[in-house]
């Protein structure tokens, strides 16, 4: 079947391919899509990618060489000229590669068409019309027997939530279409497998995926995640649902860069291509389509196939089955069902059981059996269908699910303890006479602090007595009493020092806000360590943009040297505005003692200043640390080695292992980073990611200086603590211990507290 629909497209995109290069003005997004009036061609193509276009590689020409010699219709899937998607990267990286087919071009807006601007203005200037709205950019159009809807996944500037203009524009669109074959676009994809060894779908988009489910939408396309990777047809929630299922494909490929290969892959992914470059061409027909990733030249890594559409007609002279689900069925918690009693009237045997369980859970086969985790009653749904393709008409019966009682636990938090200041707290024998495991812990240390975990660690600022109080939940989410116990604490003389740091700090183009920090941190006293990015947009702009406000701070500041002080070549403006509280010149590498802290200041810009072993900032990083005779270290540096991210997958970064490496060896205690534009807080690690409570490094991005701030869809792990507010960080370092707390920008009312002890 593939095979015959392959061979006639090839005869057939000679006859439409005047249909096919119609570049038509897309669909306003103020209303439905206006339907086409004239009759389907037999055959359509549709080819693209993602991640296209960057000035300093050539991968987009030869993407853009597989375009030259396909015809029909192009659409770019977002990242589609890099740096920042300004007109200035579409007209010199993008325009003579994938350029060359602008007039037959459909786009989607990707995350970076908005890094220099919020309103994507060199995205919507280079493809005018083409991108729809630009205060929108979703849009919609027909093409052949298909309509084909583009949205905008970048929901920090286009609202993509249920309710929003863009999700009642997609319901409206979908509704008045009367195209027998739907096709979705977007960035962003929600299922992706990843590098990590944990996945979150993406919730952004959800809204997309459940209206489109509804509308018996057939094939999803994103890009995002730099690799090709195709998904089962699987419902809003990832289960697997060959009925009515939405096929999902990443195409990211289109040359702007490739990610490493995947190590978690995900359920329902089919097929995932790493490291190569290529397109997807899309055979679309009236009812079916067929798809193929063609690779660059030099490359044979493809993928191929074909599918019907969801709302085709059923193959002539074939009657619907008929599905029997059988119930109503009552019970605690696990349920058996049996719709064996479904049958086919001409016996287009075996058939296919496709349920829904009514807890956004599915499953399949004639008799599964699904445990409920929450008592209630639910309407269960199946729909059966036979070998020549035809469905049923979904048939629904009830459930009644009683539940087991759930008791709540016991809190135990140990004590009564006592100390000098540290005191290390054991709620461990606290239990759940159901065994709803695994607790949650909630603590209160009687000093205003709070704390999670079985068995945390709390340093006191003042001696007296604490009573300190301990709260567990259940995985059910039943709740103890509080239990009480006594910290007796002696306290000790101990001189402390005050640091404040933050990152991505003052832009001239700003909301100004870096003017109200800078007053924030003018009101605290002690050093001030910025964390990379003092200044947008790059480091010939310190006199214009920062000085003005944090240039009060000057002399107590010392500065981390960030990536974009080595945008547009100014990377000199860093020694020219700071001297030597930047290191040496061409360098960025450095450190200093206060009080009882020796503290590191390295250049994660390892494309400038390499890191890896035995080049020159590694060498004076282990003479550093050799030489340090303070007990407590704590090293500043703009990119995070962990870190939670707007990008799916992206939680670690190799680049920066190799200090990591050396702190970890040299018992070092903090990591502070700037680089992502968030506060966040991670758990003690080792290089490698693997918790480790006695050597660990504690790790803190604060890249809430000013500038801009987003929370992060991808969450690591081992995050502790996420927050978009804007703020600094403020340390105070003791001989043998550290306490931190996030002072927010006047307005904002998040914060975040706690200590630690020195190795």
């Amino acid at each position: 079947m593939s095979l015959r629909l392959t061979r006639a497209a090839v005869v057939l995109c000679i006859s439409v391919a005047c249909v096919e290069d119609d570049h038509r003005a897309p669909t306003s997004p103020l209303g439905p899509a206006a339907q086409s009036a004239a009759t389907p061609a037999a055959t359509v193509t549709l080819v693209g990618a993602g991640n296209i276009a960057r000035c300093d590689r050539t991968d987009d020409e030869a993407t853009a060489a597989l375009l030259d010699s396909i015809p029909g219709t192009v659409f770019a899937l977002g990242d589609n000229a890099m740096p920042g998607g300004t007109l200035a990267s579409y007209q010199n990286c993008y325009g003579p590669s994938w350029g060359r087919h602008l007039s037959r071009t459909h786009p989607v807006p990707g995350n970076h068409e908005y890094d220099s601007s919020t309103a994507a203005a060199g995205y919507f200037g280079y493809f005018g019309a083409a991108a729809g709205d630009p205060a929108k950019g979703y849009y919609s159009y027909d093409l052949g027997a298909w309509h084909i809807v583009v949205l905008n996944s970048v929901s920090a500037y286009v609202a993509t939530s249920a309710g929003s203009p863009q999700e009642q524009w997609l319901k409206a669109d979908l509704a008045a279409t009367a195209q027998p074959c739907v096709l979705a676009m977007w960035h962003r994809p929600r299922f992706y497998s990843n590098t990590d060894t944990v996945f979150y779908a993406t919730d952004a988009v959800k809204p997309f995926w459940n209206d489109l489910y509804a509308a018996g939408a057939d094939l999803i396309l994103n890009a995002h995640t730099r690799d090709y990777e195709r998904f089962a047809p699987q419902t809003p929630d990832g289960a697997a649902d060959s009925v009515k299922g939405i096929r999902e494909i990443i195409i990211g490929t289109g040359g702007e860069g490739l990610d490493q290969p995947n190590t978690n892959r995900i359920a329902n992914s089919e097929v995932n291509i790493s490291q190569v470059y290529g397109v997807l061409r899309l055979t679309l027909a009236d009812g079916s389509y067929a798809w193929r990733f063609m690779p660059v030249a030099g490359q044979t890594a493809t993928d191929s196939g074909s599918a019907v559409c969801h709302h085709a007609a059923p193959p002539p002279g074939n009657q619907t089955p008929v599905a029997v689900p059988g119930g109503p069925y009552s019970g605690a918690d696990t349920i058996r069902f049996d719709g064996s009693g479904s049958y086919d009237p001409d016996s287009a045997t075996p058939l296919s059981y496709a349920w829904s369980f009514g807890d956004s859970s599915a499953g399949n086969g004639p008799a599964p059996v699904h445990v409920y985790r929450a008592p209630g009653s639910y309407t269960v749904t199946l729909t059966v269908t036979d070998t020549l393709g035809a469905s049923s008409a979904p048939a629904s019966t009830s459930v009644t699910v009683s539940g087991p009682a759930n008791q709540a636990p016991v809190a135990v938090p140990g004590g009564p303890y006592a100390g000098v200041d540290t005191i290390r707290f054991d709620g461990s024998r606290s239990s759940d006479p159901d065994d709803n495991l695994p607790l949650s812990y909630s603590w209160t240390f009687g000093d205003g602090d709070t704390a999670t975990g079985a068995r945390p660690t709390h340093v006191y600022l003042a001696s007296g007595t604490y009573s300190v109080t301990l709260s567990v939940t259940d995985a059910k989410g039943a709740a103890s009493q509080p239990a009480t116990t006594t910290a007796n604490v002696s306290g000790r003389a101990d001189t402390a020092v005050v640091v404040i740091v933050a990152g991505n700090i003052a832009s001239c183009g700003g909301a100004q806000r870096d003017s109200v920090m800078a007053n924030l941190v003018a009101g605290i006293p002690g050093t001030v360590v910025t964390l990379g990015d003092d200044v947008f947009p790059d480091a010939g702009y310190y006199l214009q943009c920062y000085d003005p406000t944090w240039g009060q701070l000057k002399s107590r500041s010392y500065s981390t040297l960030g990536n974009h002080d080595y945008y547009n070549g100014n990377v000199n403006g860093v020694w020219d505005y700071w001297g030597d509280r930047a290191g040496p010149r061409g360098l960025g590498y450095y450190s200093f003692d206060v009080g009882a802290w020796h503290i590191i200041v390295l250049n994660s810009n390892v494309d400038h200043v390499p890191n890896g072993v035995g080049s020159a900032q590694d060498t004076w990083l282990q003479n550093d640390l050799a030489a340090d005779t303070k007990k407590c270290t704590l090293a500043t540096f703009h990119q995070p080695r962990f870190f939670s991210s707007d990008t799916p997958g992206w939680t670690r970064d190799g680049s920066v292992e190799p200090f990591w490496n050396r702190l970890y060896a040299a018992n070092a205690d903090l990591v502070l980073n700037g680089q992502q534009h968030q506060y966040e807080r991670l758990a003690l690690m080792t290089p490698d990611g693997v918790l480790d409570t006695l050597r660990g490094l504690r790790s803190i991005d604060v890249g809430t200086g000013g500038e801009s701030t987003a929370m992060p869809v991808a969450i690591h792990p081992y995050s502790e603590v996420i927050s978009d507010a804007f703020g600094v960080l403020k340390l105070t370092l003791y001989a043998d211990h550290y306490t931190w707390e996030f002072v927010p920008m006047p307005g904002e009312t998040f914060t975040d507290r706690g200590s630690g002890t020195c190795h």
